[in-house]
């Protein structure tokens, strides 16, 4: 697995503004919750499937489909909060944590080719171009939602509600964070990109320079 750092820059940010806002307005202003997002890339794994199980797979023609990758994407929502209830009888947040990325990929591909054949490594390079277009999309806009749990948690010092218990107010925290609107739609383009550019790449050229490769299809 691994993980993209928050940027240094963020930190510095969230410090500069919880000063700030407690320097003009004391006896107003919660501390900024800490924000963190981990990006996991994912591992790439590889099996021999049968041609049946590749029919299904999306193509300009069935019979370009040798191999497919099956990304599993996973989004986990997370906050560290206070020991303590306020006067308002509310928990202060103490950190908010993003995990999104893709837990696995698995590369298909058709048995007629036997590992280690030029045919094989070819449809493996093809795959893996498609893994390295899952990755750096992921790249960028891990970035930006970044940027928007920063800004979310500037409005999520404190969480209430009614006689709970701590794994509720735990997963009131949590809801904010899967009902922020903003960072939802990150993932829509996220997932939107994904399938473009993917699309994209399966072109006839792309399907032709593949073939082009080798000699005993």
């Amino acid at each position: 697995m691994h993980i993209l750092p928050q940027n240094s820059k963020y930190i510095k940010i969230a410090g500069f503004l919880a000063f700030f806002f407690l320097v003009v307005a004391p006896l107003h202003a919660m501390p900024i919750p800490a924000s963190e997002v981990l990006i996991d890339f994912g591992e790439v794994t590889f099996r021999s499937v049968p041609s049946s199980e590749l029919r299904d797979v999306e193509a300009v023609d069935p019979d370009m489909v040798m191999g497919a990758t099956l990304a599993r994407f996973k989004v986990e929502y997370g906050a560290v909060l206070d020991r303590e209830m306020n006067a308002e009888g509310c928990l202060p947040v103490n950190a908010v944590k993003i995990a999104a990325g893709y837990s696995s990929f698995d590369i298909m591909i058709d048995e007629r080719y036997e590992p280690g054949s030029c045919e094989y490594d070819a449809i493996a390079g093809h795959e893996l171009e498609h893994v390295r277009i899952y990755r750096n999309e992921l790249a960028y806009y891990g970035k930006l939602i970044e940027d928007e749990l920063l800004i979310s948690s500037l409005n999520m010092s404190e969480v209430c509600t009614e006689g709970g218990t701590r794994a509720e107010f735990r997963e009131k925290a949590r809801s904010i964070l899967r009902d922020d609107e903003r960072i939802n739609l990150l993932f829509v383009r996220l997932d939107e990109s994904v399938r473009e550019k993917n699309a994209a790449f399966d072109s006839m050229e792309e399907y032709l320079r593949v073939k082009g490769q080798c000699s005993n299809w």
